[in-house]
């Protein structure tokens, strides 16, 4: 039955028993694939296993993102756009390329101009474009009205809009999302019948927030079919007005009469300090949802125990203000909630390993895919991980893991190998870096080396005294004098001198001095390392050539069957797709330019850069990124890294986009996002919360403060909590180790 309803619930268990009764009562047919919205893999991966176990089986479903449903419902209301693709980011951003050049001598484009310069890069001007584009995806969604005032060619004296209107035709803004939605709209209003193409329900689960603008596509085809939203809502009281001390003092500070007002006799709202403090974004997509009056189910559960962390989500699902209600007692020995201050990223994984350990100890139904592990930059505590979880010898205490979102370049030896490659342009050709490739199997297997050969080619090169740079003309590039001492040319003129000419290490010819072990086998090995050295020279100083996206793509392939093989392992299909992406962006931008080496570099960095999304629940420790819509139910869950510099996260923003300038409420902020990604974090947890941070320096052992976050948790704790025994040390002191 068409309408749109809302199921919140402060447990995620609660809200997929829900889907799953909704999916069971409901006669569909079993060949129709059921159609189910979230925002990550993670998600998708969870609900699946959960509705598994709940259904007994569950099979042919479908997850797409928010955008890709977008475009499905655009298609079914045939809106059917191939120009669309002209606004993916990366050819908008070359479109902004090869036009921007040509505005910048109006008046408007002084500041962009000012900012290139004369001697204006191709790399520069890339980076420019990028953002230009980054901004313009933003306002479409976030700042409508204003496209299409400039669809309308009312550019006012920004360069924002003339710019617009200069990279897209007619045609193509016609095409844009914007007028899309407003199309889309309209024709929802008077559909008549079902919509070909898409489900008859459709669900999302777990989405905290969505722009505006989805929404009201989503509540004007609840008109047409069922649409469903499982909304995990950590209050069940009515919350969307309350509002921090922090936030009461910057309303009063903008309200003059208001500011005239004892802070007593203003009658905030205060609630739940934690929730007012770190709930903002759901509480701004609450209040959006009411506008369009949905039925409203609730699934709210009270949390189980008597420990800390329950009491505390209780007092958040009761919207109780410690301030004002009398401190609960807790037992001594409660570890529920525990903080840990380290020197190090290392200390921190140490510190991890010993508590789980004694989690794993004290509870014999905990098992390691009951434990998530979450910082803000994964990447940066992976080797740490590796490190303490992954060289224990005794198998008792053997803990399994797994790292997800980690970068294709981290994961993968292959791409790993071929960022190297590409990173060598402009280096000083070291003998490290340059026999590094050489340990990638792969490359051995090319140019026919073994793992014994590799050794005595680093005899070779410590023999021969190579350190660094190609020959006296690249010694020269380094501003340096052109001198061939060290380089690779005279390591190699050594080694083929010993080989024709052994001299028992005591004559030099023309000055060399030949190096005698040449002889036997080793000849064959020495014309392959050779070879290789070759390759990957002349390699390099063709970076420094200009070419279109085209014939880097070519280029690029080419190089990439030379030194890492033509197979088809995965890594090498996913650097294939990635450099015929090129090709795409190249003729779909209409970009045909030559251009520098390092605008490529900086393109495919993006995409190999980017997380691969696996390792995610997998029967192991999961270590993972602080990411949105991670709020899946673990029974330890453990945040490292919380340091007051690296979290919450700040914002980047340029100085030329609108919304910076005019912030309005509903738009994306980082800080938020991880404000509310913390307090998530607190909610999902089970029995365990582990939180650690950088607390003391390495060099002094000066105190550093936590995230503001923890800040926030353990002065709402304080207010909230006491312990029996506590013999005069306060809360924070117990919690804190």
């Amino acid at each position: 039955m068409p309408g749109l309803t809302i199921h919140h619930s402060n447990q995620a268990e609660q809200l997929v028993k829900a889907l799953a009764v909704e999916l069971t009562s409901s006669q569909r047919d079993p060949l129709t694939p059921v159609t189910i919205v979230v925002q990550s893999r993670g998600m998708e991966r969870w609900l699946c296993q959960e509705l598994a176990r709940l259904m007994g089986v569950f099979g042919n479903a479908r997850f797409p993102f928010p955008n890709a449903m977008l475009g499905e419902i655009f298609s079914a209301l045939r809106e059917e756009t191939p120009q669309n693709e002209v606004f993916d980011p990366d050819l908008l951003t070359f479109r902004i390329m090869k036009t921007l050049p040509s505005c910048l001598e109006e008046e408007a484009f002084a500041p962009l101009d000012e900012y290139l310069g004369e001697q204006s890069d191709d790399l520069r001007l890339f980076q420019l474009s990028s953002k230009i584009a980054g901004v313009y995806d933003q306002l479409a969604t976030y700042r409508p009205e204003l496209v299409k005032s400039w669809n309308r060619g009312e550019t006012g004296s920004s360069w924002h809009g003339r710019l617009w209107r200069q990279v897209l035709s007619d045609e193509e803004r016609l095409s844009h999302r914007n007028e899309q939605f407003q199309r889309c709209l309209e024709k929802l209003q008077d559909w008549q019948g079902p919509l070909n193409g898409l489900p008859q329900r459709l669900f999302l689960f777990g989405i905290p927030t969505m722009p505006e603008l989805h929404m009201r596509i989503l509540a004007a085809l609840s008109k047409t079919i069922d649409v469903q939203l499982f909304l995990l809502n950590p209050c069940q009281e009515f919350w969307h007005d309350i509002a921090s001390d922090k936030a009461q003092q910057k309303l009063a500070r903008k309200d003059t009469a208001l500011r005239q007002i004892a802070p007593a006799d203003r009658h905030f709202e205060r609630g739940h300090p934690l929730l007012a403090a770190q709930g903002t974004l759901l509480q701004e997509f609450l209040g959006l949802l009411d506008e369009y009056e949905p039925e409203r189910r609730e699934l709210f559960s009270e949390p189980v125990g008597d420990s800390l962390l329950a009491a505390l989500q209780r007092q958040i699902l009761h919207l109780e203000d410690p301030a004002t209600t009398v401190k609960k007692l807790l037992v001594a020995d409660d570890r529920s909630i525990q903080l840990h201050s380290c020197h190090s990223e290392m200390r921190e994984v140490e510190v991890l390993r010993d508590n789980l350990l004694r989690c794993l100890e004290n509870d014999p139904s905990l098992t390691p895919r009951d434990i998530l592990v979450m910082a803000p930059d994964v990447e940066s505590y992976a080797p740490y991980v590796t490190a303490v979880f992954g060289s224990e010898a005794d198998e008792r205490l053997k803990l399994p893991f797994s790292i997800a979102d980690r970068a294709q370049q981290n994961e993968s030896p292959l791409v790993s190998t071929f960022v190297r490659f590409l990173d060598l342009r402009g280096k000083r050709m070291t003998a490290s870096e340059v026999l590094e490739l050489l340990e990638e199997p792969a490359v051995q297997e090319c140019f026919g080396l073994g793992l014994d050969d590799l050794d005595l080619i680093r005899h070779w090169v410590v023999q021969t005294r190579i350190r660094w740079g190609i020959d006296a003309a690249d010694r020269q590039r380094h501003q340096l004098p052109a001198q061939a001492n060290n380089t690779w040319q005279a390591g190699f003129d050594r080694l083929f001198l010993g080989f024709a000419m052994p001299t028992g290490g005591k004559e030099l010819f023309d000055g060399i001095l030949p190096f005698d072990e040449i002889e036997g086998s080793s000849t064959e090995i020495l014309g392959r390392f050779h070879h290789f050295c070759s390759q990957l020279f002349a390699t390099i100083d063709a970076f420094n050539q200009k070419r279109t996206l085209t014939e880097w793509s070519e280029f690029l392939s080419e190089t990439l069957t030379t030194f890492l093989g033509n197979g088809d392992h995965e890594a090498l299909v996913s650097l294939r797709r990635q450099l015929q992406r090129l090709v795409g962006i190249g003729s779909h931008s209409d970009f045909d330019r030559p251009i520098d080496f390092a605008v490529v570099r900086g393109l495919l960095g993006e995409g190999l850069g980017s997380a691969t999304g696996s390792g995610f629940l997998r029967g192991k420790i999961t270590f993972c990124s602080l990411l949105p819509m991670r709020s899946i139910p673990f029974k330890v869950i453990a945040l490292l890294g919380m340091n007051d510099s690296a979290f919450p996260r700040r914002s980047k923003t340029v100085g030329f986009d609108p919304m910076a300038n005019e912030p309005r409420k509903g738009d994306p902020s980082r800080r938020q996002e991880d404000r509310y990604l913390f307090m998530e974090a607190v909610l999902s947890a089970r029995d365990t919360l582990l939180i650690s941070y950088l607390g003391q320096s390495l060099r002094d052992n000066q105190t550093t403060p936590p995230s503001v976050v923890v800040t926030e948790l353990l002065d709402t704790l304080e207010l909230g909590f006491e312990q029996a025994d506590s013999k005069g040390r306060n809360l924070r002191d117990q919690l804190l180790t």
